[in-house]
């Protein structure tokens, strides 16, 4: 956090799972002894490698593991994590996902409008050339995520009766 290069957007995969991540780090932790070898990883999921990257590489962004040449290595901070109560994994987390796109520009932006659709949301990450903008289902994939983490976290709120979203003013104080 604080860094002050803003021209480095680092951006979160959409659709990944909350669960999915906690799924992972209990595997690398309880069945690897915090060091394992991607294909035996997804072997032990029962996916593709392919499939299994794009959570490796939430759990590289949030901190959480390391990857080094065929290899995830759980970190210090992740296995904290892991052994953080459920009211401590929600706000470590909240204090993560803040400064990774889309969460960032949503809430930057739900700090001037109060309020925002998910159409206003993506248009703020197109500008910005988030990488899955042009993906079948942006909108969809976006607010499920949003949802998912945001909500979790206790970042956001989602209206489904107005369709948008809300900061938690209980975690922003301006």
């Amino acid at each position: 956090m604080g860094s002050s290069d803003k021209s480095v957007a680092r951006f979160f995969p959409l659709n990944i799972k909350v669960e999915s991540v906690l799924g992972l780090l209990n595997a690398l932790y309880n069945t690897f002894n915090k060091h394992a070898d991607i294909f035996a990883l997804a072997n032990h999921f029962d996916l593709d490698a392919d499939d299994l990257l794009p959570l490796l590489s939430v759990i590289e962004l949030l901190g959480f593991s390391l990857i080094q040449g065929g290899d995830v290595i759980l970190t210090p901070q992740g296995e904290k994590f892991l052994n953080a109560s459920s009211n401590l994994k929600r706000q470590i987390l909240r204090e993560k996902i803040k400064e990774i796109e889309p969460f960032k520009t949503s809430i930057s932006l739900l700090k001037e409008v109060k309020e925002a659709k998910i159409e206003d949301i993506a248009e703020e990450l197109r500008k910005l050339g988030y990488p899955e903008v042009n993906e079948f289902a942006f909108l969809e994939k976006l607010t499920n995520t949003l949802m998912e983490w945001g909500v979790y976290t206790g970042i956001m709120r989602y209206s489904s009766e107005s369709r948008s979203f809300k900061l938690n003013e209980k975690v922003f104080k301006s």
